[in-house]
């Protein structure tokens, strides 16, 4: 999933979503390229306060931390997903259950660096977890 999939138009999109951060426009391609094969059904929706990965199902967003960043951190973009589980990380901010056997999980990331194999397990089990919710029987969802 990299910047090769992604139209002009949306392209166009991405760069005003983040027009206000512009260091977190490059976190953002960052995390694109990282995606890479493992996740070739993804599509992405710019909205006004978030951008959504879909397979068809979203089973990740990125947005723009409302609060301050830490000391020295000028960029981060907050990279959120749904897992069936609680994931244990220090990396997630915040969790919330929004309904029975599905955990949103948020993590801040304010450099490259931290789009590691520990954020791309995350996201890639969120993806896989979206795939299985459209399926019917075992392990599937609704």
């Amino acid at each position: 999933m990299g910047k090769e999939r992604v139209s002009q138009q949306q392209k166009l999109e991405i760069m005003a979503f983040f027009a206000s951060r512009p260091g977190a426009h490059a976190l953002f391609w960052a995390l694109l390229e990282r995606l890479g094969e493992d996740f070739s059904q993804t599509v992405l929706s710019v909205q006004k306060t978030q951008i959504t990965l879909k397979n068809p199902r979203v089973f990740a967003c990125i947005s723009l931390p409302r609060s301050a960043l830490p000391p020295g951190k000028g960029a981060g973009i907050l990279v959120s997903f749904g897992l069936p589980h609680q994931a244990e990380s220090p990396r997630i901010l915040r969790r919330a259950e929004p309904y029975p056997n599905r955990v949103t999980h948020h993590v801040l990331v304010t450099e490259k660096g931290e789009i590691d194999a520990e954020l791309l397990s995350l996201l890639k089990a969120a993806y896989e977890f979206s795939l299985a919710k459209g399926r019917r029987g075992p392990g599937g969802g609704r």
